[in-house]
């Protein structure tokens, strides 16, 4: 008993998750658990994955209002973008700001590492009315501008 009340303090506090699973399957695989409890457990875990995923679409809602998405079009179907539709689309290009601060004039080393760094491209996606957003970024090594243009 005194092993489960352990296990499940540190399992209150995990923060993640995959640490709530790890927790789950280590304790699983070493002490015995009533289906119920670990159905009880298996929930909690569920619950803080949606609660993240609604945390998340309320961030990406956010930061659309705020700006800090530009609406795009896909020009050419790629993964799961389709030709013709449109996504917000957050570009963090942190060439820009180590430009800004001059640090690539020390050394060309340091230029040379800096004009080498791309951009991030976040893109939201969702499946309809009334799911929840997500983003991913865009990991292709591919021209970017050659699937998305900005819409106009």
């Amino acid at each position: 008993m005194e092993d489960f009340e352990k296990f499940y303090k540190e399992f209150e506090f995990a923060q993640t998750p995959d640490e709530k699973s790890q927790l789950l399957e280590e304790f699983t695989s070493e002490n015995q658990i009533s289906d119920e409890d670990l159905k009880e457990l298996q929930m909690q875990i569920d619950d803080v994955v949606e609660n993240s995923k609604i945390e998340e679409d309320i961030t990406i809602s956010m930061e659309i209002e705020e700006g800090k998405y530009q609406l795009y079009t896909c020009i050419k179907s790629i993964d799961c973008y389709k030709d013709l539709v449109n996504y917000y689309i957050k570009v963090d290009d942190i060439r820009d700001f180590y430009l800004s601060t001059g640090i690539g004039d020390t050394s060309s080393i340091i230029e040379n590492m800096i004009d080498s760094i791309k951009p991030i491209y976040y893109i939201v996606v969702d499946d309809g009315i009334g799911t929840l957003k997500r983003k991913n970024i865009f990991t292709k090594d591919l021209d970017f501008t050659e699937y998305f243009t900005k819409f106009v």
